[in-house]
């Protein structure tokens, strides 16, 4: 009798772990589901943004290499040389998943599939910080270029006795195609991959834990 009141006494509390335990997963699940949600809309955010430069950046090596053939050339080159350069920062939402990692919980996610998933979602913004750093660095030369040729804001009207070193226009344009470069093969497929995992993590959760 006392061995059978023991071992009842353990499966109860095993019962009881368990749930602790399923209740946990189940909020951090729907605590993710809240940041992919958010990831997802600050994914398209960036994405529209780094379209924008990339479509800016064409349109500069496009009239550059028409050369100085229409009336307002100069400005136009100024302006697209400058929206080309705008910042494409990400911010993720990491509320849920600095608590998994530190705290030793992804043993609390049982579903393989949304554990596998989640790994690849996490490995790949590591990619996305590496891209982003290499394309500030870009960034931030092609800025300091185009203070010194255009004189951004100290001399936005660019008045038509300005003459442009053609020199400095060249690396200018130089610096803008390699943050083209590396905007249109790099920087915009990770940012559409990721958006794509989570779409899908978003998906797997939804099916695997039957949450919207």
């Amino acid at each position: 009798m006392l061995f059978l009141a023991v071992f009842a006494g353990f499966l109860a509390e095993n019962f009881r772990e368990h749930l602790i335990e399923h209740r946990k997963e189940n909020n951090f699940v729907r605590s993710l589901l809240e940041d992919l949600k958010k990831d997802t809309a600050s994914l398209n955010y960036s994405i529209w943004r780094i379209t924008g430069n990339i479509r800016r950046a064409d349109s500069l090596n496009f009239l550059y290499e028409k050369g100085n053939k229409e009336k307002d050339y100069e400005v136009r080159m100024s302006r697209f040389g400058q929206s080309a350069g705008h910042s494409v920062d990400i911010v993720f939402n990491d509320r849920t998943s600095s608590q998994l990692k530190g705290t030793g919980s992804m043993r609390l996610i049982r579903k393989k599939v949304v554990a596998d998933s989640l790994a690849q979602y996490w490995n790949n913004q590591i990619k996305i910080a590496q891209i982003h750093d290499r394309f500030e660095a870009f960034r931030m030369e092609q800025r300091k270029i185009g203070w010194k040729t255009f004189s951004w804001y100290r001399d936005s009207s660019l008045n038509n006795d300005r003459i442009i070193n053609a020199q400095m226009l060249s690396e200018f344009v130089s610096c803008t195609t390699s943050l083209y470069t590396g905007g249109i093969w790099q920087f915009l497929p990770e940012l559409q991959k990721e958006l794509a995992l989570a779409k899908n993590l978003i998906l797997l959760i939804g099916e695997e834990y039957h949450m919207q």
